[in-house]
This record gives C-alpha cells, sequence and structure tokens, in this order.
C-alpha cells in the first residue's frame, strides 16, 4: 500500500465512505480499522448527522451576522442552539438501540494518528509504500527521545557540577551535548563540558558566554580549551560586542585549522551588510554559502515588515539564504511557520522559524514536526515554561534532522530522521557540513535562547506558562 492510497482510504471512512474490500482488510491486519457492530437505527443516525451539520454551519453563520450587528441575528442563534440540542438527543436515543446484524469498519485510534500523521506529509512521502514510512517515522519519533534522554542525563550530571551557573543555560548546552556527542560516556561529557567551563571562567565573561564557549569545545574537543579562548580573544579585537564575538568564536572554533581565517572572513562580510551584528557572516561562511551572500540584503528587506528586531532579521535571513530550498519557498515556509509560531507573542520568533526553513518539508509537516520535538522536550523535563519549551523543541528538531543517518531496509537504503521515505525523497541537508550543528546551536543561544532568559527572568510566575 502507497501513503496516498492508505491516507485517501482513512480519510473515506472518517467522512462514512467505504473504501474496496481489499484496502478494508489491509488497513485492517495494520490495526488501523476495527469493525463495530451496526446499531439497529445506523441509518437515521447517519440522516441526522447530515442534519446536525447543517445546523452546524447555519449557526456559525449567524454568529457572524451577531459580529456584524445584524437585528434578530442573537434569537437566531438561540433558535439553532435549540435545534441542535434536540439533535444530539435524538442521535444518541438511536446509538441506544441493541445492534443489527453485520458491522461497519471504523478507524482505530492508531488509524486517526497516521491520518494525520500522513496528511501532513503526503506531497512528499505519497508515492512511498507505507511500511517504509511507518518504519523511517517510528525511527525518527525514537531519535528524538533518546536525544532528549540523553540531554536530560547530561544535564542531571551538570547541573549539581556547576551551581553557580543558571541552569536555563545548562539545559540548552546539555541538548546541543547530546545531538553532538551522542555514542560518548555521559560522564566524559560532562566532565569535557566542566573543563572548558573552568577555563572560561578568567575570561570576563558572563554565565551566558562562558556556557556558550564551553558547550562549543566540549561539542568538538578537538584541540586546547585555551585556543578556544585564544580565538574568542581575536574575535574580540575583530568585533566590538563582547556576545557578538563569543558567538563568533564558538562558530569559528568547528572549522580546525581554518578557524581564524573562517572568522576574519566572515566578519568582512558581515560589515558589508551595514551595522549590527558580525557573528551571522561566520556563520555563512562556516556553512560554505559564501555564494548566497547576495541574498542578505534582500531577504532583510523582506523580514523587516514583520521583524522590527534587525539583529533577530540578519541571523533570520542569514539562515534562509542557507535553506536548500529556493529563496521564494524558503520565505513562504518561513512566513507560514512564524504566523503560527506567533501564538507564544508577537516578537522574537523569526528566529526558530528560520531554523525551521532549514529542513526541505512544507510548513505543516515542519510544525507536526515541531510538536513531537517539543513533546519529547517536555517528558524528558527539559524545560520550565511553554515558550522554553518550544524553544528547545526546534533546537532538538533541527539538530536531529541535520544529523541523519541511513540504514538498510528491505534491500534499500532509507535516509531516517526527518525524511520518512525512500531515497527518491532525500532532503538535501548534507549540503551541510557536519560540524554546522554547532553553528545552529550557537544561532539558538544568540536569538531565541536570549528571549527566553528574558521571558524566563522578568514574566511573572503563572501557571499557563509552568508545567506541572
Amino acid at each position: 500500500m502507497r501513503c496516498d492510497e492508505v491516507l485517501a482510504a482513512l480519510d473515506l471512512l472518517a467522512s462514512g465512505g467505504l473504501p474496496t474490500a481489499p484496502m478494508v482488510e489491509a488497513l485492517t491486519r495494520s490495526e488501523l480499522v476495527a469493525r463495530a457492530p451496526v446499531a439497529a437505527g445506523a441509518s437515521g443516525i447517519a440522516t441526522l448527522r447530515d442534519d446536525l451539520r447543517s445546523v452546524q454551519a447555519r449557526r456559525r453563520e449567524a454568529v457572524q451576522r451577531v459580529a456584524e450587528g445584524v437585528d434578530g441575528a442573537r434569537e437566531q442563534v438561540a433558535e439553532l442552539d435549540r435545534e441542535e440540542r434536540e439533535l444530539r438527543s435524538a442521535i444518541l436515543e438511536l446509538a441506544d438501540l441493541p445492534a443489527a446484524a453485520g458491522s461497519v469498519p471504523q478507524l482505530t485510534f492508531r488509524g486517526r494518528d497516521l491520518q494525520g500523521e500522513l496528511r501532513t506529509r503526503v506531497g512528499r512521502v505519497g508515492g512511498e509504500p507505507l511500511t517504509v514510512f511507518l518504519a523511517a517515522f517510528e525511527d525518527f519519533r525514537r531519535r528524538l527521545s533518546d536525544t532528549a534522554a540523553r540531554a536530560a542525563a547530561l544535564l542531571a550530571k551538570l547541573s549539581p557540577e556547576n551551581p553557580a551557573v543558571d541552569e536555563i543555560h545548562l539545559r540548552a548546552a546539555a541538548l546541543s551535548l547530546a545531538t553532538a556527542r551522542p555514542m560518548d560516556p555521559v560522564e566524559v561529557v560532562a566532565r569535557d563540558f566542566g573543563t572548558a567551563l573552568s577555563f572560561a571562567r578568567p575570561a570576563a565573561l558572563d554565565d551566558e558566554g562562558r556556557v556558550q564557549l564551553a558547550e562549543a569545545w566540549a561539542s568538538r574537543p578537538t584541540g586546547k580549551v585555551v585556543e578556544l579562548i585564544e580565538l574568542s580573544r581575536v574575535a574580540s579585537t575583530l568585533i566590538p560586542d563582547r556576545g557578538d564575538a563569543v558567538s563568533a568564536a564558538a562558530i569559528a572554533w568547528g572549522e580546525g585549522p581554518d578557524r581564524e581565517r573562517v572568522l576574519r572572513a566572515g566578519v568582512e562580510l558581515a560589515k558589508g551588510w551595514g551595522a549590527g551584528e558580525l557573528a551571522p557572516g561566520v556563520l555563512l561562511v562556516g556553512a560554505e554559502g559564501e555564494g548566497r551572500a547576495s541574498r542578505i540584503q534582500g531577504l532583510v528587506g523582506e523580514l523587516a515588515p514583520v521583524e522590527p528586531d534587525a539583529s533577530a532579521a540578519r541571523w533570520s535571513a542569514v539562515l534562509l539564504a542557507l535553506s536548500p530550498a529556493e529563496p521564494s519557498v524558503a520565505l513562504a515556509r518561513f512566513q507560514q511557520v512564524r504566523a503560527w509560531l506567533s501564538r507564544f507573542g508577537t516578537d522574537g520568533l523569526s528566529a526558530p522559524a528560520a531554523m525551521l526553513a532549514l529542513l526541505d518539508a512544507e510548513a505543516p509537516e515542519l510544525l507536526d514536526d515541531l510538536r513531537l520535538a517539543s513533546n519529547a522536550v517536555r517528558l524528558h523535563k527539559l524545560s520550565l515554561s511553554a515558550l522554553e519549551n518550544l524553544g528547545l523543541g526546534v533546537k532538538l528538531l533541527v539538530e536531529v534532522g541535520l544529523g541523519r543517518v541511513a540504514v538498510p531496509l528491505g534491500g534499500s537504503t532509507v535516509p531516517l530522521g526527518l525524511d520518512a521515505a525512500a531515497s527518491s525523497v532525500a532532503l538535501p541537508l548534507s549540503s551541510f557540513p557536519p560540524r554546522f550543528t554547532q553553528a545552529v546551536a550557537t544561532y539558538h543561544r544568540a536569538t531565541i535562547h536570549h528571549r527566553v532568559v528574558r521571558h524566563d527572568w522578568h514574566h511573572p510566575v503563572h501557571t499557563h506558562r509552568v508545567y506541572g
């Protein structure tokens, strides 16, 4: 069964239709459909449900007329409410009748879940076998959960060992370290982070800057910590703002012997964009995207109407320029995702939307994947507020997506992670160098993490924002 065929059959069943007998049998074997007994009044229930839908549609129109101030609209709403109650009572009475002979196929909970998962992804995986999608999708969810669980284990080590550091910074660092070093023992990773943090203490940095440098080194401990501290010092001679300099050094650290050249080239590139932060230029050079530098000014102009913060607009423009999708497509996805994320607030949400644009999928799929990632963060108690949960969910999703792996399945190699289809529908994320995940972590810290910290420190504690 192909994914698009399965979705069409599930939609047909959900609307009261009946797919072909072989399809129903196949869906039943997969536990997506179960046969339920037919009530004696089933035909009457179907008619009453049609009437109920009609009444509900008329009520919505009447509510709109109330909002427009039309005379008599309120009375009409009250009358339609009465009709709806009567219809619901009649449906319940018929449903209580004894079962008639025979049964009818109905969606199981698993079938309804799959219906939603396929709907947001059918444009990309519609032609693929359902078995391939299910195996890859289950692996993706497992990787999100396993990474979040590893981050929680790291946090349990980092927090008691670094009591002077606000844990909000350690939670973000633990997630980066979990994705950067998935196979190393937790004790070793925590020890490396602590070593780097102690070396950064004399560098006259605040907690956030120290954690950022320690995270960068512990993610890729390929040299001495003092070399990263020296790189940070060099960055501070090129970049006036200390926090901006630390971000630039953290991004450039992954470039090995070429790190200082990348740092200087990125700073020089960003200076040509006018006043503003310079670390985004290092991000562009580090991701080998200098050829797309000409897009930045135009993207900043496109972002200005929705993102008045010049810093967030510049960072976002760089990630949109690096997106594997065409510029117009990436911008459209960014706008769709940002519009949904704006439910969490009207400002500062360009950053996570731009991060998601790195993943070459349509906005509905990206948002559903974000739901899964944020749920993994929440279940493993890595966040204390809704906004932090959102920010860390984006971080987890993008870093896991950039770190895809492929496994043999059914005689072919199937890319896992966000790419839930066969290799014919591969996401072109491999174009980014492996070290790019640390650049994304730095981008996250310089943008949405700042907003989360401000929110945490200055927002009064209400039950609507704290998870119980």
